[in-house]
């Protein structure tokens, strides 16, 4: 059973073990990118602390799975909540959530991006896109991601 947590970094803390456990058991670089950037942007927005960090984390991997090419894996329910500690009644709830806060947008055009995609089949490319390491604003792949977006190509396929 998971325990409240007080602080925001704290419960940022948790939130990334539990995604962790997730992709320790289904590796998928890309989809990780994905979801360890979309907990940096949910990270700018209140959140109540007091609820349990699993069902937040299983939301938000459930909330990019729903949009992500990225993630070609079926993780059944029973699954997701055995990871989370959550039901996934909990995990749905807090996708929604976590839609309306975080910018879908962006997760869309970062999974469509034919060079983020490309930059994953042998693993993290640590010089340019590794998960976790702060702020994805300098990265290569998201850059080109936007300016595709501005530019016009059809980079949402």
């Amino acid at each position: 059973m998971q325990s409240q947590i007080d602080s925001k970094q704290e419960f940022r803390l948790a939130c990334q073990k539990l995604v962790a456990a997730y992709f320790d058991q289904f590796p998928n670089a890309a989809f990780q990118y994905l979801v360890d950037w979309g907990l940096n942007d949910l990270m700018k927005y209140p959140i109540n602390t007091q609820n349990k960090p699993g069902g937040w984390a299983g939301g938000l991997v459930h909330a990019v799975a729903q949009r992500s090419k990225p993630n070609k894996r079926c993780v059944l329910n029973a699954e997701m909540e055995e990871i989370f500690g959550v039901s996934f009644g909990t995990i749905r709830t807090r996708a929604v959530q976590i839609v309306d806060r975080i910018d879908m947008e962006q997760i869309d055009i970062m999974a469509s991006a034919d060079d983020l995609r490309g930059a994953f089949h042998g693993g993290y490319m640590e010089s340019e896109i590794a998960p976790g390491e702060g702020s994805h604003e300098g990265s290569q792949a998201t850059a080109h991601a936007r300016n595709r977006l501005t530019c016009g190509n059809n980079a949402i396929r």
